[in-house]
């Protein structure tokens, strides 16, 4: 191999000194190597392929300093080893200011994924980030960009219900409200998602859970499972409370349609599905109906 020529040593040690002053804050030995050596924007680590301007976000740099780092010669779609660009690292860490700034370069790629297929838009979305999935909806980014984890084909609409943000799934949707509907590669629906919801805001969740109907609620992915048997198995007993009562909720309606719209043997098929004292509850109203069943 080569003997590497003194100017790249020296390039760099200045990158390494970039990195330790931006690790400890030190904005100004930051912008001092920036004015002696401005190669090092182009320039990454060894093992990790880490440049200066993902260390930035990483550490929690300032504004002024990220504008600094992203001058040229700076390549701002520059990966590192697990595939994560700059872009990726500010909806990770929702810098709304630093993605403004990004936003304004015209070579940016704000549909960029990891090496396990992650954009932007789904990285934010299962951190419950709203304000960068609005700042990246606006700019046009794929909301169907499906990722690669485990192949399941998760869409960041998925990872929203996962992260148990209603911001976010409200976001997507008013975007595109079809997304509802999403199901991932092995059958589960956005509600198969919000069952394994680790997030413990349960008021949120149960938000989230009344945008879907008895039927998604009912609905099994390949395995069998409903998200009401999903919720149970994590122990996630609140939320399957709630999608339990949706489901009865759902059953209650058309039972109330078959009040007035069906003979009393295919109500009474019907009425099985409910617990004794609401089916009772439905009895009695159709007996002060007065209907006349054929």
């Amino acid at each position: 191999m080569a003997k590497q020529g003194p100017g790249i040593d020296e390039d760099y040690q200045a990158l390494i000194v970039l990195m330790k002053a931006l690790q400890l804050r030190d904005e100004t030995v930051a912008g001092q190597v920036l004015t002696v050596k401005p190669q090092v924007r182009q320039k990454c680590m060894n093992q990790s392929q880490t440049t200066a301007l993902m260390g930035a976000v990483k550490y929690n740099c300032s504004e002024e300093i990220f504008r600094e780092l992203i001058q040229a010669p700076s390549n701002i779609n520059a990966q590192d080893k697990a595939g994560w660009a700059v872009i990726h690292l500010i909806a990770k860490y929702n810098r709304c200011d630093l993605l403004s700034i990004l936003l304004e370069q015209k070579e940016v790629n704000f549909n960029i994924t990891t090496a396990k297929g992650e954009s932007a838009l789904a990285i934010a979305a299962s951190c419950g980030n709203d304000q960068i999935i609005a700042m990246l909806l606006e700019k046009g980014a794929d909301y169907l960009l499906a990722d690669s984890f485990e192949q399941e084909q998760r869409l960041p609409i998925h990872l929203a219900c996962f992260a148990g943000s209603l911001a976010c799934v409200q976001l997507l949707l008013e975007k595109e409200p079809l997304l509802i509907s999403a199901v991932d590669r092995v059958g589960r629906t956005l509600a198969h998602y919000l069952a394994q919801s680790d997030c413990n805001n349960e008021e949120e969740k149960k938000a989230i859970a009344a945008l879907f109907s008895g039927q998604q609620l009912a609905q099994e992915s390949d395995d069998g499972a409903t998200p009401v048997e999903t919720a149970s198995y994590f122990e996630h007993h609140t939320i399957a409370d709630t999608m339990a009562s949706g489901q009865l909720l759902s059953l209650y309606q058309i039972c109330l349609n078959k009040v007035c719209k069906t003979d009393n043997q295919s109500l009474a098929k019907v009425l099985e599905q409910l617990p004794t004292d609401i089916a009772e509850k439905l009895l009695d109203k159709r007996s002060r109906m007065d209907i006349s069943f054929k």
